[in-house]
């Protein structure tokens, strides 16, 4: 059980997004979409998302019950987090009480759509980061979400 506890601040399905990293992210899933309603992983190229690999999360969506599980935590988000989680399950990492990340996380799987985050990010012997991300939900039929990839953007306290 963690005592990780992360100050969400917003939650929103406005894509109006101001940061850049986040726009170039958001463009690069809607351009996946081939009339499609969901992209899937496999159409997500790596060298497209070079730029933004480090700061990456690709999560496992498990259903009956709904679980999720690290399958890629980028270098970046594991340097400013001071640990990486990749292979565990979100409650094998954060515990089974209440969190504001699970909610954001149910929240992408639940809408099936993007969604967008804002708050603080406690970093381990250091003040907090203001983070937010963009969150989209992958499907390999197009409909039913199976992961969830997340791109961060931290800035300091």
């Amino acid at each position: 059980m963690s005592d990780f506890e992360l100050e969400l601040n917003s939650l929103s399905f406005d894509l109006d997004l101001e940061n850049e990293e986040l726009r170039d992210f958001y463009r690069i899933w809607e351009s996946k979409r081939d009339g499609r309603n969901l992209p899937s992983r496999s159409q997500l190229d790596p060298i497209e998302l070079k730029r933004h690999l480090g700061w990456l999360l690709l999560i496992d969506v498990e259903r009956e019950p709904v679980r999720f599980r690290f399958r890629l935590v980028g270098t970046n988000i594991t340097t400013v987090s001071g640990r990486d989680v990749t292979g565990k399950y979100f409650d094998e990492v954060y515990g089974d009480g209440p969190s504001e990340i699970k909610k954001f996380y149910e929240t992408a799987f639940e809408a099936a759509k993007p969604c967008h985050v804002a708050g603080r990010f406690p970093v381990a012997g250091r003040d907090f980061y203001r983070f937010e991300a963009l969150l989209v939900p992958l499907a390999d039929n197009g409909s039913d979400v199976d992961k969830i990839m997340t791109r961060s953007v931290f800035h300091n306290a």
